[in-house]
């Protein structure tokens, strides 16, 4: 008698898979897109570098005072560590940014694809470095999973 080789596969093992895809793509799609908006934050982030080091330099320039020499674009012009033409970042992720007066603390608002989060970059300067500080609101939605700050 000639045996029969099993060719394919039967139903249990294809439900296997099928399930083990499911699981793994339960964990993974939620990490997938957290991953994805905090690079678009990231992308905001990086947008305001240019004015993170001109309140620097600034700050360095009036010994570590940021109110009334820093905290705002005009100043930071007329210092010259702002170029003239330098104009706020536009993103299509982030609906506004906007320098605060007073403490130079740079606010960025995020769009409905960034959670509509709140990130506040605050300056606090040091004997040799600027420090800041990031902070989010509101607290709920856009926790460090989703911003990475």
């Amino acid at each position: 008698m000639k045996r029969q080789v099993q060719k394919g596969f039967t139903l249990i093992e294809l439900m296997i898979v099928v399930a083990i895809i499911g699981i793994l793509a339960a964990i993974a799609i939620p990490q997938y897109q957290n991953y994805v908006t905090k690079s678009k934050w990231a992308s905001a982030v990086s947008a305001i570098g240019q004015m993170k080091v001109a309140i620097a330099t600034c700050a360095t320039t009036h010994e570590g005072v940021i109110a009334g020499n820093c905290d705002t674009v005009p100043l930071l012009q007329a210092s010259g560590d702002l170029p003239a033409t330098w104009t706020m970042p536009s993103l299509p992720t982030v609906q506004s940014y906007a320098l605060t007066s007073g403490t130079g603390a740079i606010v960025i608002t995020g769009k409905a694809e960034l959670g509509s989060c709140i990130v506040t970059a605050t300056p606090t300067p040091s004997s040799n470095a600027m420090n800041w500080q990031f902070a989010t609101t509101p607290a709920g939605d856009c926790s460090k999973s989703k911003t990475g700050f």
